[in-house]
């Protein structure tokens, strides 16, 4: 605005100080142009519609990204800038977008790929908007749209049903069983109890009840029968500072989650109830079934972040909080942590807590997947000796642990596949 009233002034003063008539003419022409540009003011009305709302990818996996730009009048450059979260890079396209608008309402298509380098959920967007006049006398105005995608990014899982090996000696473990409140009745008898009403007709103990049945509005007596629960898994996941070791994109919780979430899948599709708690953390979730579960448990695991939350919060803590949701169940228990001397008294104790649980049981149905995860930090000869090392000073640790009667699967990510090793420590359990 200020170069075009420079512009008039200065050809208009140069035409009457010379008598020059053309100059004086000339002159108009910025002033026209400045007069019709301030008389016309432009309305700024553009939405965007996302064509993905959430998306869900694997690691390292490309998706792609689009979204629909409407323009309701207005003349004049747009740019569309839909940012981008750390560990998401751009593959193809461009999330920077500048275009013209000529006043009509055409709709432009803005598309680009991104791969996600690391476990999460990220949010793409809010899209940032600016609109500049088409005569750019007046200064930008700038918006942000709400909407915006959610791009899940799962670990890495290991289907471990399809890695079987027939030469195993066994299979996975799977719990002893569970009581539970609801279910079908076994033959295993219980007690005798008083009527309910729902109770079937043919539970009805009809000795019991006129032996026992003096008054007339008494209540027959019925057999009760233990019922059949479904198998019960619960799992414990360290999510201490030290599992944020290792580089940004690739440190041990990477791991750590990818095997939660793949032995939970594992024990899920049998149709077993799986629970897990992050301690170091504080996080449960409630033992259930089906893929709904599975969803439940793979959230969870994304959104945590390893060392975020401060305080006690041990495995043996862990247990006793979650003994509400373990009475009266015969679960099977997996720990996945790193024993070393920090923590190994904690795991100890842990261990002695869930043996409650499980009370005359000749095997003990804990089993503790322990992660060698100094490795995933070392970088060069030296530093791969020196992990070598620390791995060393932690199998006293590791052996007294054994001694406690759970099975310890030792596990490096970095040289050994999850499914392998878990089927081969199992495996070799006599039974």
């Amino acid at each position: 605005m200020v170069d075009e009233a420079g512009f008039f002034l200065a050809f208009l003063i140069v035409g009457i100080v010379f008598g020059n008539i053309i100059m004086i003419y000339v002159s108009l022409v910025p002033f026209l142009f400045l007069l019709l540009s301030m008389a016309y003011h432009t309305k700024y009305d553009i939405t965007i519609s996302r064509n993905e709302k959430v998306i869900k990818a694997r690691l390292n996996e490309t998706v792609h990204v689009s979204m629909t730009i409407n323009t309701n009048g207005g003349t004049g450059i747009y740019t569309i800038y839909d940012p981008l979260p750390d560990h998401l890079s751009l593959v193809k396209g461009n999330n920077f977008h500048v275009y013209w608008n000529d006043g009509r309402k055409r709709p432009v298509e803005l598309s680009y790929d991104v791969e996600g380098t690391k476990r999460g959920i990220y949010t793409l967007g809010p899209a940032h908007i600016e609109c500049y006049h088409n005569s750019w006398i007046e200064q930008p105005v700038s918006s942000i749209d709400e909407k915006a995608t959610r791009l899940i990014v799962d670990p890495e899982r290991q289907n471990i049903k399809k890695m079987r090996d027939p030469r195993l000696l066994s299979s996975m473990p799977v719990p002893i069983g569970a009581v539970s409140k609801l279910g079908q009745r076994t033959t295993d008898f219980t007690e005798i109890r008083g009527y309910r009403p729902g109770d079937p007709y043919r539970t009805i103990n009809w000795k019991a009840t006129a032996r026992f049945s003096m008054a007339a509005d008494q209540k027959p007596y019925v057999n009760e029968y233990e019922k059949e629960g479904k198998k019960t898994v619960f799992i414990f996941v360290d999510a201490g500072a030290w599992a944020g070791h290792g580089p940004e994109a690739d440190h041990v919780y990477e791991h750590v989650a990818r095997a939660a979430s793949g032995i939970a899948s594992f024990y899920l599709e049998r149709n077993m109830r799986v629970g897990a708690y992050i301690y170091n953390y504080g996080e449960l979730i409630v033992p259930d079934t089906g893929k709904k579960q599975a969803s439940i448990i793979l959230k969870d695991l994304l959104e945590i972040r390893p060392g975020s939350r401060d305080g006690d919060n041990g495995l043996k803590k862990a247990v006793k909080e979650c003994s509400g949701h373990l009475m009266g169940t015969i679960p099977l228990f997996i720990i996945i942590t790193m024993a070393g001397s920090k923590n190994a008294r904690d795991i100890i104790e842990g261990i002695k807590s869930m043996r409650k649980y499980s009370p005359g049981a000749r095997i003990p149905h804990i089993t503790l997947l322990h992660i060698k995860g100094y490795n995933l930090e070392a970088q060069g000869p030296a530093e791969e000796t020196g992990a070598s090392l620390l791995e060393f000073d932690n199998l006293p640790y590791v052996n007294t642990i054994k001694k406690t009667g759970a099975l310890v699967v030792q596990w490096d990510p970095r040289t050994s596949s999850l499914s392998q090793i878990m089927m081969a420590g199992f495996g070799r359990r006599s039974r």
